[in-house]
């Protein structure tokens, strides 16, 4: 019985868990703020207000 991923799929989401923890996807495009005029907020950002307020 096989298990797991094949070895190149689990070399790809390695790939990309090794570069998010480089900060790699850490750039923010502008875009997004000119299209709506202000600053984007994050989902967890969303999330916690939210639930703060009950």
């Amino acid at each position: 019985m096989d298990r797991g991923v094949a070895a190149e799929t689990a070399d790809q989401l390695l790939g990309i868990l090794t570069a998010a923890r480089a900060g790699e996807f850490a750039t923010v495009d502008p875009t997004p703020a000119a299209l709506i005029g202000r600053e984007p907020v994050t989902a967890g950002a969303v999330l916690r207000e939210r639930l703060s307020n009950g």
